[in-house]
């Protein structure tokens, strides 16, 4: 019994059900490229809820300037800054592709990676990598953590 519940919670789709709604990819990706467009011009942009409440670094601490390095082609940058700055931007780039394509063609693309969710877990699975990572991060590396995304 326990066994089928974990694998309905890992084979659930989490990314396919945001790929079949228009609106909110749209707003995804708007607020994803003002804010990678804020942060390349080294202007101020949001802050991490998680560090403003509990004075901790988020998860997703060096996620954009890992993008942005991605960007710029610079891959060792971007693992230094966080490992899963492509899982993201592979995320985000079928979110985008989500707000623009046509409804027939938006509903295959969110099939299709719904099948592959159901099929593997791979997004549960990143998801919960991405926590891990965040831990490790945090609790073994610490101060030269803390320093790298702070500054």
């Amino acid at each position: 019994m326990l066994r089928s519940s974990v694998a309905s919670v890992f084979n659930k789709p989490i990314l396919a059900p945001i790929l079949e709604h228009r609106p909110l990819c749209v707003a995804i990706t708007g607020a994803t490229i003002l804010h990678l467009i804020l942060v390349a011009y080294g202007l101020p942009s949001w802050q991490s809820p998680v560090r403003l409440v509990f004075g901790i670094l988020d998860p997703g601490g060096g996620l954009t300037r890992a993008i942005l390095a991605l960007f710029r082609g610079d891959w060792q940058t971007s693992l230094t800054f966080h490992a899963f700055g492509l899982p993201l931007t592979i995320a985000l780039d079928l979110i985008a592709l989500a707000a623009i394509l046509p409804v027939s063609s938006r509903d295959k693309m969110a099939g299709w990676v719904g099948e592959i969710e159901r099929r593997t877990g791979l997004t549960a699975i990143l998801l919960i990598g991405f926590f891990i990572y965040w831990l490790v991060r945090l609790l073994i590396l610490g101060d030269p953590y803390i320093e790298l995304i702070v500054g």
